[in-house]
């Protein structure tokens, strides 16, 4: 049904319906930006929680996977997270490094390579500074509370 000028009686009807319909394309619109923007974070922790092991920049990341502009890509990430893609990326990177730690008898070296660094001492520094403690230090303190826990039911069994 189209809408003719015939069918408003006056100036003011037809002033009202073009607002309304104004409103409703801007509602569309920012609906759109949210969606986009959401799809934007989605995609980024898609590819990092695949990558996280590899060498990741925001910069390469816009680039190279999103095609957009870096500083529109890490603003949207921090408006939409909270925090900035880099700490976000470091914190998934230790979560993986503490399983390593607690799951497996891989030597320091070879998890910070699984966990995406470079440099063992850069990758002990970041997760003393995240944790505490260094990454032997969080291995041996791990598997003491497995055993407190495994002595504790085995008396309450």
């Amino acid at each position: 049904s189209r809408t003719s000028v015939m069918d408003f009686s006056n100036l003011g009807e037809m002033e009202n319906y073009f607002q309304s319909i104004g409103r409703n394309i801007c509602q569309l619109s920012e609906k759109d930006d949210e969606d986009s923007t959401k799809d934007i974070v989605a995609m980024m922790t898609e590819y990092a929680q695949a990558h996280f092991n590899q060498d990741i920049t925001v910069k390469e990341l816009a680039e190279t996977v999103l095609f957009m502009n870096p500083t529109y890509v890490s603003h949207v990430f921090v408006e939409k997270t909270g925090i900035s893609f880099s700490t976000w990326l470091r914190g998934l990177r230790m979560d993986h490094a503490k399983k390593l730690l607690t799951d497996s008898k891989l030597s320091i070296t070879e998890i910070t390579s699984m966990s995406g660094y470079n440099d063992t001492s850069q990758f002990i520094r970041i997760f003393r500074q995240e944790t505490g403690m260094t990454p032997k230090k969080y291995r041996d303190w791990f598997h003491m509370e497995e055993s407190k826990k495994r002595k504790d039911s085995n008396k309450n069994g």
